[in-house]
């Protein structure tokens, strides 16, 4: 019989699955089948944490990841994964956190709070359109890893012209979905730093201290994905092309994905604090 756990935490009750009414045989094949994957060369490792009722029933790292000078450090749960379009509804909730507090209105056009958002059928988008992936502008290109760039990405909304009427289809928008949200978050916040806005209003709230749109600390395991084909060398050497952005940049451990998630299943809550109104 498998040990499900090697030791306690406190942030979940860890409990075994048939505690939680899930099938021991259907978590143990899924297990095997990654260690097989992992054994072909497959994949270089993995890691699986799942919850349910609030309680940790699984909890499994395996194999290696690509780090600073080494394709081959072991897995473990601390390391900080690039979480690709995770961010998406982390961004989301801090949208709709301000919205809930009345410091924007998804409903108004883009344009209320950018005034050069306009022309190229754009004067009735809305940030509903782009929470919803129905803006019909699925093909900018915004690029954030410094305020500059960013500027440059908010320019590159502006000039840009609609693909298709607006909520009429709702084809995947990879990195606008989120990017003018932000933008806007960051203007009714007093341009703060999208990395600062969701330190303060959601991980530090979530006790999700491993998580970033920034770079970590030095030294923080982090996984480097999709792997290079040598391992950097230095820390400021790393590439990481959507660092940052709203809709791909988050950085973060499998802990703090769950803490997010276990909030929104707990209709907006986090143990005593309220992150979302349940109505939002």
């Amino acid at each position: 019989m498998r040990r499900w756990m090697e030791k306690d935490h406190a942030v979940f009750p860890e409990v075994s699955p048939e505690a939680v009414n899930v099938d021991t045989g259907q978590v143990e094949a899924l297990i095997t089948y990654l260690q097989e994957e992992t054994a072909a060369a497959g994949i270089p490792g993995f890691a699986m944490v799942a919850t349910c009722q609030g309680k940790c029933f699984l909890e499994h790292f395996e194999g290696t990841y690509c780090g600073i000078g080494d394709k081959n450090l072991p897995f473990h749960r601390d390391v900080v994964h690039r979480a690709y379009s995770f961010s998406k509804p982390v961004s989301a909730t801090l949208v709709m956190q301000l919205y809930q507090e009345g410091l924007l209105d998804i409903d108004l056009p883009v344009q209320a709070y950018i005034p050069e958002f306009k022309g190229g059928g754009k004067d009735a988008l809305t940030l509903r359109h782009f929470l919803t992936h129905s803006a019909g502008l699925p093909s900018l290109t915004s690029d954030v890893p410094t305020e500059a760039a960013w500027q440059a990405s908010v320019e590159e909304a502006c000039a840009a012209e609609v693909e298709w009427e607006p909520g009429s289809r709702t084809p995947y928008h990879a990195r606008s979905s989120l990017f003018v949200p932000a933008a806007v978050a960051r203007i009714v916040s007093d341009n703060m730093t999208w990395a600062q806005l969701c330190r303060e209003r959601l991980f530090e709230p979530l006790g999700m201290n491993n998580s970033y749109f920034d770079m970590p600390p030095r030294g923080t395991p982090l996984s480097i994905t999709p792997q290079p084909a040598e391992a950097p060398a230095i820390w400021d050497d790393m590439e990481f092309g959507f660092l940052g952005h709203p809709s791909g940049g988050l950085l973060c451990t499998t802990e703090d994905m769950m803490r997010f998630l276990n909030m929104h299943l707990n209709k907006g809550r986090w143990g005593d604090v309220r992150i979302l109104e349940e109505a939002t």
